[in-house]
């Protein structure tokens, strides 16, 4: 596959901040909390990447200093949310979450299972004043409906949130093509497997940000192998 090289800034796994406390594991591609880096400071309007691992029965709570946008993934297990504005649910595995949050919020999210632990992505996105309406959407995410495709989770015509959010699939070799919107910018996470993506070699658990990107090539380099790509379609 032949890219054309634009310009991005590659996240190693092997890089990320760590933090482990009360049954947490927390894994930051960016900067956040005690973690800091001079390289991670934030993309555009995405604040935090966190990949965490929440052991059985035990609970994390997160506070905001901005008005933000909470995105939680499941990867393995669910779980279950709770806010200081009142929002309880429980996220599983195929269901992306998003909650908007007041300024000096907080959230807590909860491992229901008594021995297991459960991953988790937990996204913070800055957000603009919303409508009350406009809080708490659950998405659905099916991956066997478009083998070796992207799914298109968020879509960048909700005309709501400032973010678009896509997951795909793929075996060995297969192919994609992601085409933002002008002035996009992306951040793309390799959740399993290797990827090439725009001339860039991603490895699991590899994050990558892309600007001024018209068109952007990816290639899975092992099969099963899973990425994550959020488009933030106006900066901070």
């Amino acid at each position: 596959m032949m890219s054309t090289l634009t310009p991005g800034t590659i996240y190693l796994a092997d890089r990320r901040g760590f933090a482990q406390a009360n049954g947490l594991q927390r894994y930051s591609t960016l900067n956040f909390g005690n973690y800091y880096d001079d390289a991670r400071h934030p993309v555009g309007r995405l604040k935090a990447f966190n990949d965490e691992m929440l052991a059985g029965l035990q609970s994390t709570a997160t506070n905001v200093d901005e008005a933000t946008y909470i995105v939680i993934i499941p990867v393995t297990g669910a779980l279950n949310y709770g806010d200081t504005l009142g929002s309880k649910t429980v996220v599983d595995v195929g269901e992306v979450y998003v909650s908007y949050l007041t300024a000096q919020s907080s959230y807590t999210l909860s491992n229901p299972y008594e021995v297991d632990w459960i991953n988790y992505l937990q996204i913070h996105i800055q957000a603009d004043t919303l409508e009350e309406d406009r809080i708490n959407m659950l998405f659905e995410l099916d991956l066997d409906a478009k083998p070796d495709n992207l799914a298109t989770v968020i879509p960048t015509t909700n005309n709501i949130l400032p973010f678009a959010l896509s997951i795909g699939r793929f075996s060995g070799r297969k192919e994609a093509i992601y085409r933002p919107k002008s002035g996009s910018q992306l951040f793309a996470f390799a959740l399993a497997g290797a990827f090439e993506m725009q001339g860039r070699l991603l490895h699991e658990r590899d994050g990558l940000a892309l600007w001024n990107a018209a068109e952007v090539d990816l290639e899975a380099l092992s099969n099963n192998a899973l990425i994550l790509i959020i488009e933030l379609l106006t900066a901070a």
